[in-house]
């Protein structure tokens, strides 16, 4: 990849604006403080992945599509503030076997990394033919699996 210093910038404003939702909607109301879920695809994925490291008390599952997680330098350094096993609880890895954008070996490396710790920490689902974005019928196999996992 280029120089990933300006997008691991972008993700870690990210970061800190989904860290000030997180904050604010589990004091509301309407939200089910126990079932709260982050999903995330690209550098959605990558944020989603990164937040959720200080928030292991507050988030229940993570879903992480074709998660861009090469922008986050400190991923898999152990102990480190934005180390992905800093989050404890429950993944979903959904990936296309064709995405030229965020290759399958990324997510393969990042849910046995996941796993390395705790071995059903990640669960990945590999699609055959899926491209960087899910494709017909693909995008309701992937939501009926987003389904299963939250209800699991």
């Amino acid at each position: 990849m280029s120089d990933n210093g300006a997008y691991m910038k972008k993700v870690l404003l990210q970061v800190e604006d989904l860290n000030a939702v997180i904050e604010k909607i589990k004091f509301e109301d309407f939200v089910d403080k126990d079932n709260i879920y982050l999903l995330g695809s690209s550098m959605g994925g990558v944020t989603v992945a990164t937040c959720a490291v200080t928030h292991t008390d507050d988030i229940k599952g993570i879903i992480l599509q074709y998660p861009a997680i090469f922008l986050n330098e400190q991923a898999y350094e152990i102990g480190a503030e934005y180390d992905v096993n800093g989050y404890k609880n429950p993944v979903l890895l959904l990936q296309g076997d064709s995405d030229n954008v965020v290759p399958d070996k990324y997510s393969i490396e990042l849910c046995d990394y996941y796993n390395s710790i705790d071995k059903n920490h990640c669960r990945m689902i590999i699609y055959n033919g899926q491209p960087h974005v899910f494709t017909g019928k693909y995008k309701v196999i992937a939501a009926k699996d987003i389904y299963e996992f939250i209800n699991s």
